[in-house]
């Protein structure tokens, strides 16, 4: 699955981005591709234990 997901324009704003369907997965690539000035990406992945609903 490759998405891309708009981000933040300034440094002190916050983005939320949801997936749109829920993902089964060990591993998650997070990867800027594209910004202003400098380079810099802070984020948190939530989960769920499988057979839970999520959040």
């Amino acid at each position: 699955m490759f998405q891309i997901f708009p981000g933040n324009t300034d440094q002190d704003s916050h983005k939320t981005n949801q997936l749109p369907t829920p993902v089964f997965a060990r591993c998650v690539r997070i990867q800027a591709v594209s910004w202003q000035q400098h380079v810099s990406i802070r984020f948190d992945v939530l989960g769920c234990q499988c057979g839970r609903k999520p959040f």
